[in-house]
């Protein structure tokens, strides 16, 4: 069962990662913020997950956008919503302002 958990765990990381993410024009690399409850179980697994595939794409040398290949960096985001609702949305603020994500 945890194996199961940790798989979707990993599997919605990526997911929230590649939908929430944006190059920045003219850089060499893409910004994916990976938000969640970093100080809970499902948080860790999130942010284990995403460094995974982090590795992995960058170890085959990245993203191919148009004619060029593009590394991945990830940027860390507490959400707290499972103490605080309000907490997630200024996480994802932050990320876009802040992170230029």
């Amino acid at each position: 069962m945890r194996k199961i958990t940790f798989g979707l765990s990993v599997l919605f990381a990526i997911f929230c990662a590649f939908t929430i993410s944006t190059p920045t024009w003219g850089a060499d690399v893409i910004k994916i913020g990976v938000i969640g409850p970093m100080n809970f179980l499902q948080g860790k697994g999130h942010w284990n997950g995403a460094l995974m595939a982090e590795e992995e794409i960058n170890a085959k040398g990245g993203v191919q956008v148009g004619d060029k290949k593009m590394k991945i960096e990830l940027v860390k985001a507490d959400s707290n919503e499972v103490m605080n609702v309000t907490d997630a949305t200024n996480a994802m603020e932050r990320l876009m302002t802040q992170g230029k994500v």
